[in-house]
């Protein structure tokens, strides 16, 4: 279907083969049947092709497509600069069609320092981690939030804010099934509720020793955590 519209739009199939590099995958076409332009910074990077079923991987990608110098869906931020980053391509999409500005997508399952720099270039000031909630795997959503995080203060940037959205249906909310459920509004209501990371950080740190078990030894390991958190302020 993508080299039919392709063809049919006037391009040839020289330029075709060259710039739309796909490996010979049955399953593009088949089970995997929903084309994505990976556009970045204006440039159309490459495709990727999302079953609509329950197969997997969720995602094929045409050869050669570079994920990491920028994130999919960016182009000049608008308003007030904020860039709004959540995981998946749709929940992006989704978003910029209900009339959401500036929400990229990660492209893979974390931030790299090229995607930043590259988004601070565009014009971001200010950058919101919207990441998938997902009961159970809760620390790994921490985990790569925390990744994210030092990444992006390592290129000099400390306003950063963290969403946490919230249940749909007691399952996995991601930003697409969100808006579908309860509406564009819920998600701009909780992108207006996201904490800066210190607080994030800081409530991490206390949940790990809020139950009835802490003892001295715990107590110095959580002010060593707070302290360590705190200084950051003033770097």
């Amino acid at each position: 279907m993508l080299f039919k519209t392709l063809l049919r739009n006037g391009y040839k199939q020289e330029l075709i083969d060259e710039v739309v590099k796909i490996k010979a995958d049955t399953r593009i076409g088949s089970s995997h049947n929903l084309t994505i332009p990976y556009r970045s910074g204006g440039y159309v990077k490459g495709f990727k092709f999302r079953t609509i079923g329950t197969d997997t991987p969720k995602y094929l990608n045409s050869t050669g497509l570079d994920k990491n110098g920028g994130f999919f869906n960016l182009s000049g931020i608008k308003g007030d600069k904020e860039l709004i980053i959540v995981e998946g391509e749709l929940d992006s999409l989704h978003a910029t069609v209900k009339g959401v500005e500036n929400v990229v997508a990660t492209g893979g399952s974390s931030i790299n320092s090229e995607q930043i720099q590259d988004a601070i270039k565009r014009g971001a000031k200010m950058f919101t981690i919207c990441f998938d909630r997902e009961p159970g795997k809760e620390p790994e959503t921490a985990k790569r939030i925390n990744s994210a995080i030092e990444v992006i203060l390592a290129e000099e940037v400390n306003r950063v804010y963290i969403v946490t959205l919230p249940e749909t249906n007691g399952g996995k909310t991601d930003v697409d099934s969100l808006i579908k459920d309860k509406g564009v509004e819920t998600f701009k209501t909780a992108i207006a509720q996201a904490v800066p990371y210190y607080k994030y950080k800081l409530d991490s740190i206390l949940s790990k020793y809020s139950g009835s078990d802490i003892t001295d030894k715990n107590v110095d390991t959580l002010l060593d955590e707070v302290v360590e958190t705190g200084s950051r302020l003033n770097e």
